[in-house]
């Protein structure tokens, strides 16, 4: 319905300016059908989807539409580069986004949602809708003292399995 109308208008306004430098690219993996069949298996109260890329946005929002009809009660929350810069956007189907720093806020945003601890409007870098006006929240920015950090333990991660592989990072 509306949110289909829209997200199409809005993604032929962006493909314009932003995807032409983005021509083409391959998708791995599961099908977004096979994807929403596990989740639906699994009947989440909430599903959080990462869109790390402007590029790959769209397939990110078709997966969502697709458990919005398949699951209609869950609640969609979306994080990371594309959201954070266009959360208007993302929220045509989802119903939260995340601006910024993610890992800490989404926990949050969890507790609040799912275990009634704490206010949605009141955690930073959430946006969402409120009487059909959306609410863009400012970036979480999570400085490291707030952050429960180690280290991580390298000594778990074989490292000749990686060397001489394209990607060095793990």
């Amino acid at each position: 319905g509306d949110h289909r109308d829209l997200h199409r208008l809005i993604r032929r306004q962006r493909q314009m300016c932003i995807r032409d430098r983005f021509r083409s690219y391959s998708r791995y993996g599961l099908s977004l059908q096979q994807v929403c069949s596990l989740v639906e298996r699994e009947n989440p109260r909430a599903v959080f989807i990462s869109i790390l890329a402007t590029a790959y946005s769209d397939t990110a929002m078709e997966l969502a539409l697709l458990l919005r009809e398949k699951l209609p009660d869950v609640i969609l929350v979306c994080g990371g580069h594309h959201p954070t810069r266009f959360p208007e956007e993302v929220l045509t189907v989802f119903d939260y986004a995340v601006r910024g720093e993610g890992d800490v806020v989404g926990g949050l945003l969890a507790d609040a949602l799912i275990r009634g601890r704490g206010c949605v409007e009141n955690i930073e870098g959430v946006c969402f809708k409120r009487g059909g006006k959306v609410v863009v929240a400012e970036p979480a920015f999570v400085s490291v003292d707030r952050l429960d950090c180690r280290y991580p333990a390298r000594n778990l991660v074989d490292v000749p399995t990686y060397r001489g592989r394209k990607a060095t990072l793990i």
